[in-house]
């Protein structure tokens, strides 16, 4: 479930947009070769058939070293393609390979200011954002920003796929409100300069609802998501697997707001499209079974849950053997389904050998291992061995504070996490002073978001961390009994819980204000001014109003969203 599909960027070459014959130009001439594979790899991939484009690159690839020679821009951009086309088909190592042959490839050709090097630092970008990699995915999406918007300038598609980069990275980190806002920069560049009937404007868009999700923004991820899907059935068709992959997008999106079954739904289709173009034994078709099984496991049906959970890895099985990333997940998954139906001894045993596999994959300093600590923690915690939880819980508080940092919000709840199991253990003292540094980040997290909200969101936020201020934290301040903590609480819970509404509102008029931005600012005036109209119309009776009350409230939720846009660039 955890795992995103983006669209990969096409060079899409539009004389073969309808499948157009190139038979007629052709000749025996290498040249001709060359350009007649180019293309049917491009076109091959732009419907969705990587499989076939893989083939076709390889041979375009073995006549370019033939023709121009290995040090040749023509068999760097083969190369660059062929990673593009592996990404695709989540074979991500073996396109890290051919992304880094074409990049040091055209530095040494075309030096570090060119379109072509930069293009393959997007690429780059994107592969290591799928591995997980991080630290890298942000040297080279870093690279590639200032290096486009220098040398190519503002109106150059690789700066705009360097944009959506950024915003990756930004996602990645947890700056949910910068991804949301590179986005949409990405987007609109894209629009201006491709049209909204490219495969990178639907990248840009599907990427945009993902941004909206991690943002908590999810009847916004829906819309955004079902736009792209609408977009793609009309270029290709429901049988494609950009398709498949964007309405599982918005089956995921469902899940989040409790919306299990009309996940499942749009979920067995992606399912459907992807065993009738690619067969059963594909990964993109386990990873649709894994989130079927799910969202059976959240509805309550934890032993139909299991039987398509399993599906999902004898289909890892065959496709990479014992020791795969898609493998490790559906272990994991299945333990959890075990965990529900009370066999802890299964789900520690599956969780377990999930643990050794993702060792192997990934090392033990990494946040795919801390996730299964994470579970390993719950499930021998279930089961009654506090303390086996306990250790644990602290192997993944350290692999999170080293990987990610103690900002990141997985950091956050690994600290809650550890606080938790402190508490069962009767370790007090150490379960409030991490619960209290939860809240400490948690308090600085909140207020910062909260600057950039308008109500409709704050409300949102506000009630999925409030628990933490109004309960937990408290309860942990009662057994504790020091004057320090019993102050701390007032200060962090009572009084930052009746102030922060009215405190935030000041900060973002005063960042108005200071902006000099006369359209913005008359905008938040005639939000003040809306805001106020509306609060007087619910107290009227209704035969006395002279306003549709729905009506105002809708201008006023716009309006707060195009202020929310405009302080992003403030």
């Amino acid at each position: 479930m955890k795992k995103l599909l983006f669209f990969s960027l096409v060079l899409f070459i539009s004389q073969f947009a309808n499948g157009q014959s190139v038979k007629e130009s052709f000749d025996d001439s290498i040249r001709n070769q060359i350009h007649y594979l180019d293309s049917l790899t491009l076109y091959n991939f732009e419907i969705g058939q990587d499989s076939l484009a893989r083939s076709l690159c390889l041979k375009s690839i073995d006549l370019k070293k033939k023709e121009f020679g290995e040090s040749s821009l023509e068999h760097a951009s083969s190369l660059s393609i062929l990673a593009e086309i592996l990404l695709d088909m989540d074979n991500d190592k073996e396109a890290l390979c051919y992304a880094n042959e074409a990049l040091q490839m055209r530095k040494d050709i075309s030096g570090t200011n060119s379109a072509e090097y930069v293009n393959s630092l997007n690429v780059l970008t994107e592969i290591n954002y799928c591995l997980s990699k991080y630290d890298e995915a942000k040297k080279y999406c870093n690279e590639a920003y200032m290096i486009s918007k220098k040398a190519l300038g503002h109106k150059h598609p690789e700066y705009a796929r360097a944009l959506n980069s950024v915003a990756l990275v930004n996602c990645a980190e947890g700056n949910y409100t910068n991804a949301v806002f590179f986005g949409q920069e990405a987007m609109a560049l894209r629009k201006v300069l491709l049209g909204t009937d490219h495969p990178d404007y639907f990248q840009s868009l599907s990427n945009l609802a993902a941004f909206n999700a991690f943002s908590g923004n999810y009847m916004d991820a829906i819309r955004l998501g079902k736009e792209v899907s609408l977009l793609l059935k009309k270029k290709y068709g429901n049988m494609h697997m950009d398709y498949a992959g964007s309405i599982n997008n918005v089956g995921f999106y469902y899940t989040q707001i409790g919306g299990y079954e009309e996940a499942i739904r749009l979920f067995e289709e992606s399912a459907e499209i992807q065993k009738t173009i690619m067969g059963i034994d594909n990964s993109r078709y386990a990873l649709s079974l894994n989130n079927i099984a799910f969202c059976k496991s959240e509805l309550g049906k934890s032993k139909e849950a299991i039987q398509v959970g399993e599906k999902a890895l004898e289909i890892y099985l065959n496709l990479y053997g014992t020791e795969s990333e898609g493998y490790e997940m559906a272990l994991l998954n299945l333990a959890a389904y075990y965990n529900e139906i009370g066999n802890y001894n299964k789900a520690i045993n599956l969780a377990t050998d999930a643990k050794v596999l993702c060792q192997k994959i990934y090392g033990e300093r990494h946040p795919e291992y801390a996730i299964v600590l994470s579970n390993l923690a719950k499930f021998y915690y279930l089961k009654g061995e506090i303390n086996k939880a306990y250790l644990l819980s602290k192997e993944e508080l350290d692999i999170r504070r080293e990987t990610l940092g103690e900002q990141h919000p997985d950091y956050l709840k690994s600290l809650q996490s550890f606080s938790f199991y402190c508490n069962k253990l009767g370790k007090i003292s150490s379960s409030y002073q991490n619960e209290r540094e939860a809240i400490d980040k948690l308090y600085t997290h909140i207020r910062s978001n909260f600057a950039q909200m308008f109500s409709y969101k704050r409300n949102r936020y506000w009630n999925l961390h409030s628990n933490e201020f109004c309960y937990y934290y408290p309860s942990l301040v009662y057994q504790y009994q020091t004057a320090e903590s019993i102050s701390d609480l007032y200060n962090k819970s009572a009084l930052f819980a009746k102030g922060i509404l009215l405190n935030t509102d000041i900060e973002m008029k005063k960042i108005i204000t200071e902006s000099g931005d006369s359209i913005l600012l008359n905008n938040y005036l005639d939000l003040l001014s809306y805001q106020d109209h509306y609060n007087k119309l619910i107290e009227t009776p209704l035969a006395e109003r002279k306003t549709d009350k729905d009506s105002l409230h809708l201008m006023i939720l716009t309006l707060e969203k195009e202020l929310e846009i405009g302080r992003a660039h403030v």
